[in-house]
């Protein structure tokens, strides 16, 4: 086991979760942590450590929890994750209850009813905090000057708890199937630092550097390795592998290039392929094959039992053989039906073309739905079909899509889409009619005694959209744009001439 802190004047002992609890009124405390999640805890007082102080504690829950005994335990007790034992050095003294003093940093506690005594404080100062696992805090700064702070223990003990985290997944992942010894933080990642330059070196010399999984995984390890210790450490953990299971699957890769470098090469081929064969969610069957196979597809069973390489061969081969019918199925009948659904859009077109032209005749209003037209456009973009219609499943042996158009077994055609623009096109069209069919419009039109004018009227009063296209060309449009033009001038003009007619001076 590695520790953040060794030889520090705590005594902590690793220990499996066990039942635990304690006596007395509790405290509470709510803080944040070293990454600014909110914690909750409670602080209690016991006489001393038993079952029944490890029960109350199992009962209450909560992020963590400090008993303060008043009797120091017989050895070293068993500590449970999460929880911190102050014991007060080898002497008899009167149980009290605790008061928490204040600090600077964000918290809340609840009242306390008494305080501590000077006598408490220093028995307490002098004797020992046990946990699961080891802290960097020391009794001295907790009750100095009989104030106990214990906001600040509980923060130490999270954020030991937590690098301890990391340090022992990563220990295990270097030595597994050998259970890691207990050593220093420089000689954990004096190991790390050697299994990653070895990884990297097998990589060069089979020329494989550039891939993408252990690239990005070494890097990760590479950056870990020269952290300080404590808290720098934690902090670059938590952000580049916010799982400790994540951090123990980078350092089983580059166990795996080190030491199995075929092998490994192997695995990462299989989980890239495994990883673009995107599954729908209402394929069940399909979606529990690609579960198993990436189960499989570990680089701790690769490195721990590499034997059981071969389950994972027969696992991706009957995932592979179910995905690559269902592919071969899915991109002929989605090919098909994106032609039919482009005939849709092809149909539209004059309609799409009549929009576009009623949208110039500002003099009606603003454009209508711009958006509309924009997407149509694109849909109509598309790629018209893949290249590879027959045999598409031939080129499956490797890669998880098709090569020509990267279609996924997930994607679906946009019929939907197609549908909502269609319709959102023709309600577009209705309003520019129903703007065209207004009264003072048709008034102004049927004076042009233009038969083009009177037929196009007619479409209009009848709704005849199929119609539309048909009587509206670019040189109609022309025309109205400067016949509406010329109204709206007479229409303007009209009052001052009647002014200069009756004699009377405009303004």
């Amino acid at each position: 086991m590695y520790h953040s802190q060794p030889g520090s004047n705590q005594e902590a002992e690793v220990s499996s979760p066990q039942t635990t609890g304690a006596r007395g009124d509790p405290q509470h405390i709510s803080l944040l942590d070293a990454f600014g999640d909110r914690r909750e805890g409670d602080v209690l007082r016991a006489t001393r450590w038993d079952d029944a102080t490890a029960a109350d504690i199992e009962r209450r829950g909560g992020d963590f929890c400090i008993v303060i005994l008043s009797e120091p335990p017989e050895g070293s007790p068993q500590v449970p994750p999460g929880t911190v034992i102050c014991a007060p050095a080898p002497t008899v003294w009167e149980q009290s209850a605790v008061r928490e003093a204040a600090v600077t940093y964000e918290h809340r506690t609840q009242a306390p009813r008494r305080s501590l005594t000077a006598a408490e404080a220093k028995l307490l100062r002098g004797g020992k905090l046990y946990a699961a696992t080891e802290l960097t805090i020391t009794p001295e700064l907790v009750f100095k000057s009989g104030k106990p702070h214990l906001e600040l223990l509980a923060r130490d003990l999270l954020t030991c708890q937590a690098t301890a985290g990391y340090l022992t997944a990563l220990a295990v992942a270097l030595t597994a199937p050998i259970a890691p010894r207990r050593g220093s933080y420089g000689e954990l990642m004096s190991a790390l630092g050697r299994i990653i330059n070895n990884a990297q070196a097998a990589l060069r010399k089979a020329r494989r550097e550039a891939e993408p999984e252990p690239a990005a995984a070494l890097d990760r390890l590479s950056r870990l390795a020269v952290a300080k210790e404590g808290g720098p450490f934690l902090a670059l953990a938590h952000e580049l592998c916010p799982k400790v299971t994540s951090l123990a699957e980078d350092a089983y890769l580059a166990r795996a290039l080190e030491e199995r470098l075929p092998d490994a090469l192997e695995v990462l081929a299989m989980r890239a392929f495994v990883r673009e064969a995107a599954v729908p969610p209402t394929d069940h069957d399909l979606a529990l094959d690609k579960a198993i196979v990436m189960e499989q597809l570990q680089f701790a069973s690769l490195v721990a039992e590499p034997h059981g390489l071969d389950t994972a061969r027969a696992a991706l081969d009957h995932f592979h053989k179910s995905y690559r019918s269902r592919y071969e199925r899915h991109h002929r009948s989605y090919w098909t039906e994106l032609d039919r659904l482009r005939g849709q859009l092809l149909e539209a077109k004059s309609q799409v073309e009549a929009l576009t032209r009623l949208n110039t005749l500002t003099e009606l209003g603003p454009a209508v739905d711009e958006r509309t037209m924009s997407a149509y456009q694109e849909l109509l973009d598309d790629p018209p079909k893949c290249w590879i219609i027959v045999g598409v499943d031939e080129g499956l042996s490797d890669a998880a899509v098709c090569p020509a158009c990267r279609l996924r077994l997930d994607q679906e055609p946009p019929a939907k889409r197609t549908a909502e623009i269609l319709q959102q096109i023709e309600r577009a069209i209705e309003r520019q009619m129903t703007r065209l069919s207004s009264v003072t419009i048709r008034q102004v039109l049927e004076r042009s005694g233009d038969a083009r004018v009177e037929r196009f009227l007619k479409v209009i009063q009848a709704a005849q959209l199929a119609s539309l296209p048909e009587v509206l060309d670019d040189e109609l449009v022309g025309y109205l744009r400067r016949f509406l033009v010329e109204a709206r001038i007479g229409s303007l003009l009209n009052p001052i001439m009647s002014r200069l007619e009756e004699g009377v001076r405009p303004t």
